[in-house]
């Protein structure tokens, strides 16, 4: 996981792409930059496995957020 900018205490939003073959999820500023991007593969076995998959990805985009002094905002 690797910021692509640094942090400076603003307000994000995480979006989120799920797809049959990936998750990808970013982190945008107010200036609507891109702070981080993941991307994992969609999990195979079933809706509770997309789910947490998801989860788990929006987890680490707010950690990274948050650890950086930012505010979350909304997720979309």
């Amino acid at each position: 996981m690797t910021p692509i900018n640094s942090g400076s205490g603003s307000r994000i939003v995480v979006g989120l792409d799920l797809g049959g073959t990936k998750i990808l999820g970013i982190l945008m500023d107010e200036q609507a930059s891109v702070r981080l991007r993941l991307r994992r593969p969609t999990p195979i076995g079933g809706n509770g496995a997309v789910r947490d998959g998801v989860l788990s990805l929006v987890s680490e985009l707010l950690q990274a957020g948050r650890a950086a002094g930012d505010s979350p905002a909304g997720i979309a």
